[in-house]
């Protein structure tokens, strides 16, 4: 069908006419894509000269545009005459066979120029009357809209129209039959009728909590009720034609005597309903399906979807990120996945990886990927598609590549030959150095592969194309919430849950009180021990996952060069291994923090891989014999003063915290410890500048995961980084044993070599002290009783593929 547009005008009885005419090979269901061609207009009196001039099988339609809401006839900007009437007599005039050309009137008192001839039909919002003016009939109805009346879906009151009542704010789309329904059928007043542009907005309205109900037509009910089900329904959960207020049918009035044309428009209608362009043109102009911001649920959750909310916030969906958030990288493991994997249990998968062979003393790495892996955009994995993605974190300045790959210039950026194709499935790294423990580096978040045909060469931070991991990313609204589904692609074990939605909430007050109403399964990351200790009080579930966060006491030696006097109680290693003596690590997690802690006698949290238990039993006589033989006596004690933290960014109990350690020390009657409490703006460039001679510092940095899953991460920093904390540590000893430990055997099939270095370097350390270990604490969860299984590793990140639910109702 070719389409022409003119002027048009607004004169009784004098019509513009917009030529249409129903042409065989068109697709008359596709919306216009650009702006039609535009012929002159002619304006001219409808007599019945002009009547003669019509061709056989050409009808002149009469039509009034805009219509009340713009729905069924309008015209844009390009004068073209446009609405939901407008595609649909295209649709009926292809179905039929016939041409026609819609005349823009006014249609008072048109229907007699009808019945004379003057006009073959009437189309234009017409709503089908039971006794139709004289000389007219109406077609079948091409359109029903019945209004049916949407609630919040955990609304009891309002079962029906009887609900409804003075003082009740009731939402409607302005100018639409929704707005007669709500003052004829329900009665509303002015003052209650709250009016807005389009369904989309009254439905948000509904969900925000602004109206307690709103009117819409039944394709817009149905869009918003079943989409949003944990957020909406239909009042008094009705189905149906049985649900709907008032309704209306809609149709197109001809000639009493034009039989022949009626027929012809009841045959194309009744042929029409059952073709999808009918359904699509439904869709395009009355039921026009927006999104909204749907809020969390309230009615509870899915059984087949695990609900998490969380008070951190989602900094980036690209590995490429430089940024280090801890709830990134656990969105990230979960949705994409580098060559190597740690499961849940801390065994590293090879999960993308065919083979590996590493040679020249462990500087290269020979690696074959597996084939017929495929990402969510539908591409192969390739080799390619490896050296994109790590190429890009190099280019974004990411460590954890240009730290470990070779930098031949030593410029801080990863040379581009260190990853080099060899082949479709095949590819060679070159190390800067060796480094034994890199395939556990390789597992880490910013070496996870992504497509290249998904991911731009820059930073993507808002992309949701996702990876090769257990889950795709559906939808990422930031700030609302993150809808995953499971990936039928992922090479590994299906998840336990085939969807998970992440809801973000601004503090710990709103995460529980959407656990409290079932809003949400699990409040992860956001709820002190505290809280959790009541809600497990009743029918919620607390679980431990591994200890993920440290607390040392860091005590700051001197330049050895300076004069004796003049140095830190603390160059002294005998002082040193007093105060470690002194300490009752036990009291210290038990006392202040319950169950959340446990003690730390070395430097790898329990459970990480390459740990080897230490234990140190307190000892206060032989502290004192050290103390005395370092020179210190009642009379003269070691005095310093502790620096700690006071504003809740380790915890709330920082402060008693302190106070046990001092109260500890003192015990040995040769000590005497000044508490000074401070903010992190203050204390950390107090610590960092090592203004402080002693402090307590928490490892890893707030918000932040362990940089890789390996008993190095906690060792290397502090051995090699020790002017940067500020202990100024040094031993040769120490020193060579990370040489040797770095350089053991690679294979990540024979981790026995490297882990028998930890455990070396883990004995000195309890004699040495690089830091005074105290206390490790537990990654902890909050869940409904309905989830049956979660798991947290190492890192601190919640593997969502191993959350189990069981459904409540059986």
């Amino acid at each position: 069908m070719k389409t022409l547009s003119g002027r048009w005008l607004f004169v009784p009885f004098l019509f513009i006419i917009l030529w249409l005419t129903g042409c065989e090979g068109d697709d008359p269901g596709q919306p216009p894509t650009s702006p039609p061609q535009t012929a002159t207009a002619t304006v001219a009196t409808p007599t019945a000269a002009v009547v003669e001039q019509r061709p056989e099988n050409f009808y002149l339609i009469a039509t009034d545009a805009p219509s009340r809401d713009g729905t069924f006839t309008d015209i844009d900007e390009f004068g073209t005459l446009v609405g939901y009437d407008a595609e649909l007599m295209a649709l009926l005039a292809d179905q039929a066979g016939f041409e026609y050309e819609f005349v823009v009137t006014n249609l008072n008192g048109l229907f007699p120029a009808v019945a004379a001839g003057e006009f073959d039909m009437v189309m234009g919002a017409l709503i089908i009357e039971d006794q139709p003016p004289a000389g007219i009939v109406y077609s079948e109805p091409y359109q029903e809209l019945g209004q049916m009346l949407v609630v919040r879906a955990n609304e009891i009151a309002i079962q029906g129209q009887a609900g409804i009542g003075p003082g009740m704010r009731v939402g409607v789309v302005a100018n639409s039959p929704g707005e007669a329904t709500a003052r004829s059928v329900l009665n509303v007043a002015d003052a209650d009728l709250v009016l807005y542009m389009s369904a989309a907005s009254a439905a948000q309205a509904l969900v925000n909590g602004d109206v307690v109900a709103v009117v819409l037509n039944h394709m817009d009910a149905a869009f918003y009720t079943e989409t949003y089900y944990q957020q909406l329904k239909i009042a008094g959960n009705q189905t149906g034609r049985n649900a709907w207020l008032s309704s209306r049918a809609y149709g197109i009035a001809v000639a009493a005597e034009n039989v022949d044309l009626l027929e012809r428009l009841n045959g194309a209608i009744e042929a029409l309903q059952s073709q999808p362009d009918y359904s699509q043109l439904q869709m395009n102009w009355l039921a026009r399906q927006v999104a909204i911001v749907p809020g969390e649920s309230l009615i509870g959750t899915p059984s087949d979807e695990v609900v998490i909310g969380t008070t951190q916030a989602l900094s980036d969906l690209d590995p490429a990120a430089t940024v280090p958030n801890l709830l990134s990288w656990e969105v990230k493991l979960n949705t994409m996945t580098g060559l190597f994997r740690f499961d849940a249990d801390n065994n590293l998968d090879p999960v993308l990886v065919e083979f590996i062979n590493v040679q020249d003393e462990g500087l290269i790495y020979t690696i074959s990927l597996k084939p017929d892996l495929t990402f969510p955009d539908g591409s192969a994995l390739t080799a390619e598609d490896v050296q994109f993605s790590f190429l890009r974190a190099i280019r974004q300045g990411n460590f954890l590549l240009n730290g470990f790959l070779k930098d031949s210039d030593d410029d801080g950026f990863a040379d581009t030959d260190s990853i080099e194709l060899l082949g479709e499935l095949s590819l060679r790294l070159v190390l800067d150095k060796p480094i034994s423990y890199f395939t556990s580096v390789l597992a880490t978040t910013p070496y996870f592969i992504v497509s290249k045909d998904c991911f731009p060469e820059g930073l993507a931070e808002t992309s949701t194309c996702g990876g090769l991991g257990p889950y795709l990313i559906k939808e990422w609204l930031p700030g609302e919430s993150l809808r995953l589904e499971a990936n039928p692609d992922w090479p590994g074990r299906a998840p336990a849950t085939p969807r998970i939605q992440i809801r973000f909430y601004p503090n710990s007050e709103a995460l529980r009180t959407a656990l409290e109403n079932e809003a949400i399964d699990i409040a992860w990351n956001g709820l002190s021990r505290a809280e959790g200790a009541e809600l497990e009080a009743g029918t919620f579930l607390g679980w431990n996952g591994p200890t993920v966060f440290k607390s040392y006491l860091v005590l700051v030696e001197d330049d050895p060069e300076d004069p004796p006097a003049e140095r830190s109680p603390w160059n002294d290693p005998r002082v040193k291994q007093a105060i470690a003596m002194s300490l009752d690590r036990e009291a210290l997690a038990s006392q202040i923090f319950g169950e959340s802690r446990i003690p730390l006698y070395g430097p790898i949290p329990d459970g990480v891989p390459g740990y080897a238990e230490q234990t140190q039993t307190r000892n206060l006589e032989e502290a004192r014999v050290i103390l005395q033989a370092a020179g210190y006596s009642a009379g003269d004690p070691l005095s310093f003063t502790l620096h700690y933290l006071n504003d809740g960014r380790y915890t709330a109990l920082e402060g008693e915290y302190a106070a046990l350690i001092k109260a500890q020390l003192e015990e040995t009657g040769l000590i005497e410890v000044t508490l000074e409490g401070a903010p992190w703006e203050t204390f950390r460039p107090g610590s960092s500048s090592c203004e402080y001679s002693a402090f307590l510092l928490g490892w890893p940095p707030v918000g932040q995961p362990a940089n890789f899953n390996d008993g190095m991460y906690w060792m290397e920093y502090f051995i090699t980084n020790t002017e940067r904390v500020c202990s100024h540590y040094e031993s040769e000893q120490m020193a060579e044993l990370l040489v040797q430990a770095e350089a053991a055997d690679a294979m990540p099939d024979r981790p026995e070599a490297r882990y028998a270095l930890y455990a070396q370097m883990q004995a000195l350390w309890a004699t040495t002290l690089p830091t005074i270990d105290l206390t490790q604490e537990f990654s902890y969860a909050l869940t409904a009783s309905t989830v049956s299984s979660l798991r947290i590793d190492t890192m601190g990140l919640l593997r969502y593929d191993t959350i189990g639910k069981q459904d409540p109702s059986g």
